[in-house]
């Protein structure tokens, strides 16, 4: 899972945004393809109540991902990637320090979540002037692939040592939302991604659900009846949302 689910959907989402645009890519890359790998990691290593409690942590880790969409959205007008990567990364390390110190339940970090993403999306930088994409490097998709499995595979190794809640905190670190951002930028500009991230803001809804789904099931229904929903509604809600993104009138990149 490790190696194929997150590099598949990041794979799922550079072609999508080839397809119908950066927003409608967004959408689909909040897909957790990257957090659910994660926990059911978690869970066969460190057992049920602990995967819970990283499950709530990676729910209000979502706080700090918003955090680090918006700076990089209104950063990447003025920077280039390498300037913009790290200034977001530090943005998202403060929040995820802070957040840390919180003792959020789920059932509050759910409505505190997904009122962070409508402020965020309406926050996010427009694109005033046309993009085009030029012809992507035939290595482009590859590398994609190949730093996002590295990405994960990192992040799931020092989930034992950092204990429950600053693991799950972690498990909602940028993945998909780095690596997409810094090709997005480096190959379309700051306008491309600030869509790309608006549309990535509205498909961490599913998100959400998942770790709420998986936080609030897990400790008494077990793994298969907490993660198996948690993908129903995760799928659902990013289906319905990438389906509105991609349908003809709604709003499209500039």
């Amino acid at each position: 899972m490790k190696l194929t689910l997150a590099p598949g959907l990041v794979a799922a989402t550079t072609l999508a945004a080839r397809r119908w645009g950066a927003l409608a890519g967004g959408v689909i890359g909040g897909f957790p393809a990257v957090v659910g790998p994660i926990l059911i990691a978690i869970d066969v290593e460190h057992g049920d109540a602990f995967a819970a409690r990283s499950a709530t942590g990676a729910l209000a880790g979502l706080l700090s991902l918003t955090a680090f969409v918006l700076v990089y959205g209104w950063m990447a007008r003025r920077m280039a990637w390498p300037g913009t990567l790290l200034a977001a990364w530090a943005v998202y390390a403060l929040a995820t320090a802070a957040l840390d110190a919180i003792r959020l339940r789920a059932e509050l970090a759910l409505p505190l979540v997904l009122a962070s993403f409508a402020a965020g999306y309406a926050l996010m930088p427009r694109a005033h002037a046309a993009h085009e994409a030029g012809p992507p490097p035939r290595w482009d998709l590859a590398l994609r692939v190949v730093v996002t499995a590295a990405f994960v595979v990192a992040l799931t190794a020092g989930a034992g040592a950092l204990g429950p809640r600053l693991s799950g905190l972690l498990a909602a670190f940028p993945v998909l939302a780095s690596v997409l951002s810094v090709f997005i930028h480096a190959q379309d500009g700051g306008g491309a991604v600030a869509d790309f991230l608006r549309g990535m803001l509205s498909g961490l809804a599913g998100f959400a659900a998942f770790c709420f789904v998986v936080a609030v099931t897990l400790p008494g229904a077990g793994p298969v009846a907490a993660f198996a929903p948690a993908t129903v509604v995760a799928l659902a809600v990013n289906g319905a949302l990438a389906a509105r993104a991609i349908r003809p009138g709604c709003e499209r990149p500039a």
